[in-house]
């Protein structure tokens, strides 16, 4: 469904995951899915799950949020580094500080941005992708691009 070279994309770009982008139809990402789909929520709003902890949020017809849940268990990505013989992983129990390497390594720009939530931590990638932490254990809730458009 989505590998880890297609995470790094996202992380990048911020376009899409899985082919679907901020503003596809969900009826289409449910025509093209099908079974692999979990859905919950209200007809108007709530989710769309894949496996790999794809989530896509939906608002009417439109598709809202793209996000990936990393406490899933099945929500691994590894990232090998010939060079380090070293690989970096984004899954379960990641923690602050291997997002970051995972990030640097694989070439992805990111800065921490201050928000509202004292209880977490926030990283944007140059795709406008945030990657959220859970500051209470230091380990990354999910990876989320929310609200606007391509080109926005």
């Amino acid at each position: 469904m989505i590998e880890t070279q297609d995470l790094i994309t996202f992380l990048k770009t911020g376009h899409s995951l899985c082919g679907i982008a901020i503003g596809h139809r969900k009826s289409d990402v449910i025509a093209k899915f099908g079974e692999k789909l979990n859905q919950y929520g209200e007809q108007e709003i709530g989710y769309l799950e894949l496996p790999k902890g794809v989530r896509l949020g939906y608002s009417g017809d439109e598709i809202d949020e793209l996000a990936v849940l990393n406490k899933r268990e099945d929500a691994n990505f590894a990232f090998y580094v010939a060079d380090l013989c070293e690989t970096f992983t984004i899954g379960p129990k990641t923690t602050i500080h291997e997002a970051i390497k995972f990030l640097n390594w694989s070439c992805v720009k990111w800065s921490v941005v201050d928000t509202a939530n004292k209880f977490s931590l926030t990283l944007v990638t140059q795709g406008l992708v945030g990657l959220i932490f859970d500051l209470e254990d230091g380990e990354l809730m999910k990876l989320s691009k929310a609200g606007s458009k391509p080109g926005n």
